[in-house]
């Protein structure tokens, strides 16, 4: 009974942390732990692991057992049966090849689940920044439709004058119910997105919490990269550790081309003769045995340390195209970073610019009852700006964590 109030507790107290305020670097930290692709790359890497351990492994001595239907006379007795032990040795250095080649074959995959792991940094992001960006819309369009309502005391307060017509109270009513549409899609919109950062986390998709992170671009400048080989990303460290492992595998191969050196006794069971009368009358036998494999067949030796040579090529191509990609992709996410700073930079110029004219314009409609299409033309223009400067906050934190990711950071 204990054990299941226990287990309540913990059940409980597990769905009030989802319902916390989440930063990014805290969902990160879960998902690194919870998330299936990083979990199945890392139990790869684990049997690889074991896989190294079992190429390293001795072959298993034989043991054998004969019994003679028919008794064998010997000068000391009839053979009754017979027992044998032996041990194949494989030709000096086999064994320690084939282990370094698997054991390179799990630093490669160990490379692998941490690239998966860093990636899935830059997954979380594509997910939770735009989960911000359209909750600063649904702050902005809550904001926009306040003052829509407000342009509308103004306009009524301006046909009950008669300084303006019902057409601009008609006009306004549009504007607010495209605005209460757009509330209603962006809201809907969330429901996908979350859903996709709750798989990412592992956790059900209806999990609610609230996201904690400060929207807003950092002026700093960009970190220069001096070292633009790359050969420390993880994917570029996976692809080197192949390259050994194939390396050891052209040396097993080879070694695996020479003789195979075997070591044995066998213990022969002799009964006693009642027709010899001799000391050693009954005495059983001892042979140890030494045997060697003739590998004639070398087809299929040449065959293997082929397969690992253009394995080793085909690896180092690979090895120079991913350093290739991720140069490009370097390129390309800087620009996305810089593009996105110098564009929130113009709509900032922009919407000082578009509020110092609204002002101007609901100064002249208060006064004169015209100019109100403007006014709204204007407004409109305001939120197009102030939701553009939200997609590039995005932009630039998507760019940023890509750039992150390319440079191993």
């Amino acid at each position: 009974m204990n054990f299941i109030k226990i287990a309540f507790v913990v059940l409980a107290l597990s769905w009030v942390n989802i319902g916390y305020s989440q930063s990014i670097d805290s969902l990160y930290k879960i998902a690194a732990d919870s998330n299936r692709e990083v979990r199945a790359a890392y139990e790869e890497f684990n049997a690889s692991m074991q896989r190294a351990t079992r190429l390293g492994g001795m072959p298993d001595p034989v043991f054998s057992f004969g019994y003679f239907i028919n008794p064998i006379e010997t000068r000391v007795g009839p053979q009754r049966s017979k027992i044998g032990l032996s041990q194949m040795f494989p030709w000096f250095g086999t064994l320690a090849s084939q282990e370094n080649s698997a054991a390179s074959m799990a630093q490669a995959k160990y490379h692998i689940f941490l690239d998966k792991q860093d990636f899935l940094y830059v997954k979380l992001a594509e997910s939770y920044y735009p989960m911000l960006e359209i909750e600063e819309q649904i702050r902005l369009e809550n904001e926009n439709l306040k003052i829509l309502k407000s342009f509308k005391s103004l306009a009524k307060t301006s046909f009950s004058n008669g300084k303006s017509s019902m057409v601009d109270i008609l006009r306004i009513d549009i504007e607010i119910e495209n605005s209460q549409t757009n509330l209603l899609l962006l809201n809907e919109l969330l429901k996908p997105l979350r859903i996709q950062l709750n798989n990412l986390l592992n956790w059900p998709p209806d999990s609610n919490y609230s996201l904690n992170q400060p929207f807003k671009i950092s002026m700093a400048k960009l970190n220069v990269v001096t070292d633009t080989s790359f050969s420390k990303h993880p994917s570029v460290v996976s692809l080197l550790n192949k390259l050994e492992s194939a390396e050891y595998q052209e040396v097993a191969a080879k070694k695996q081309g020479a003789p195979k050196i075997g070591v044995g006794v066998d213990y022969f069971f002799i009964d006693k003769s009642n027709s010899i009368n001799s000391p050693d009358n009954g005495r059983d036998a001892l042979m140890p045995m030494v045997s060697i494999s003739i590998p004639l067949y070398r087809r299929k030796y040449k065959a293997a340390i082929a397969e690992a040579q253009h394995y080793q090529k085909a690896v180092s191509y690979e090895i120079e195209n991913r350093k290739n990609v991720l140069s490009s992709k370097y390129g390309l996410a800087e620009y996305d970073v810089t593009s996105a700073i110098e564009k929130h930079e113009l709509y900032d110029r922009q919407i000082s610019t578009l509020q110092q004219a609204i002002r101007i314009t609901l100064q002249e409609y208060a006064t004169s009852g015209k100019d109100y299409e403007e006014l709204l033309r204007l407004q409109q223009k305001l939120l197009k700006y102030k939701m553009l400067r939200a997609t590039q906050i995005r932009e630039y934190f998507i760019a940023k964590t890509k750039l992150n990711y390319i440079i191993s950071k």
